[in-house]
């Protein structure tokens, strides 16, 4: 037991996280100690828990996909099922894996990357387990965010008249706006987007692009179709952000090989 001054004792230091997790359980992690001295004081304290908060960063970058909390654990789960699968090594996606690498060096700073391609080669299979990597290698915040939620937050963030979906919209727009790691699916997907939402989709881009955070974009849009889409602005962010490299993953529709197979 660490004394104060004057003799005082104080409380033990704890020895188990005991934080709460999203299924209601408490973190068994064992807490490591360590001993400071400064000004002659010397003190001990414990490390922080790194394994609670990559699961809650985990549960932040997948459980918040609608604004039911029952449908989203249902995505929530199929998400993370579909992620226990490996990435496969092939031609097809080998540039695509480079720059994801250096997307997972950088942990949340400097490399963006956007992955462009027909439907079904794999481009959100590959960002998704970027994402994860980011997330336990560095413990980072991150989100999960296709356009079409994005686009349904930004609408429940002006429903006025239903506060719980309000705050649900407005909560999904900040962390897509401010958490470390973004991974922006099928953008440029959504038909008959408002200027409104077209305009809230911009500031968080350029915000990310501002503060140096991290993006990760899949498409099925070219450099061409996409400013026409969203905007000359909001394309040369993203641009910016990533060195003006497209990405592009070629192969076969994997999902309709795996229906005739």
């Amino acid at each position: 037991m660490s004394q104060g001054n004057e003799g005082e004792e104080l409380a033990p230091l704890p020895t188990i996280c005991g934080i709460n997790l999203p299924d209601g359980s408490r973190c068994d992690e064992e807490l490591k100690t360590f001993t400071e001295s400064q000004f002659g004081v010397s003190y001990s304290a414990v490390k922080p828990c790194m394994k609670c908060k990559v699961i809650w960063n985990m549960h932040n970058a997948f459980g918040w996909l609608d604004e039911s909390s029952k449908a989203s654990q249902e995505i929530q789960n199929a998400i993370v099922s579909n992620l226990s699968v490996a990435v496969s090594k092939t031609d097809d996606s080998r540039i695509a894996r480079d720059v994801l690498r250096s997307v997972v060096v950088g942990c949340g700073k400097k490399t963006s990357a956007i992955l462009a391609g027909p439907t079904g080669t794999g481009k959100t299979f590959l960002a998704l387990h970027a994402l994860k990597a980011c997330i336990e290698k560095c413990a980072i915040s991150g989100l999960y965010a296709p356009e079409h939620i994005l686009v349904k937050a930004y609408k429940a963030s002006h429903d006025y008249n239903n506060p719980t979906r309000k705050d649900w919209g407005e909560r999904f727009l900040n962390a897509a706006k401010t958490f470390t790691l973004l991974v922006l699916d099928d953008f440029g997907q959504s038909r008959n987007v408002s200027e409104g939402c077209l305009d809230a989709i911009e500031q968080i881009i350029m915000y990310r692009y501002d503060a140096g955070l991290q993006v990760i974009v899949t498409t099925n849009r070219d450099v061409n179709g996409l400013a026409q889409e969203r905007g000359h602005r909001m394309m040369s962010r993203l641009r910016g952000m990533t060195n003006d490299k497209f990405v592009v993953l070629d192969g076969d529709d994997w999902r309709a090989s795996d229906v005739e197979a």
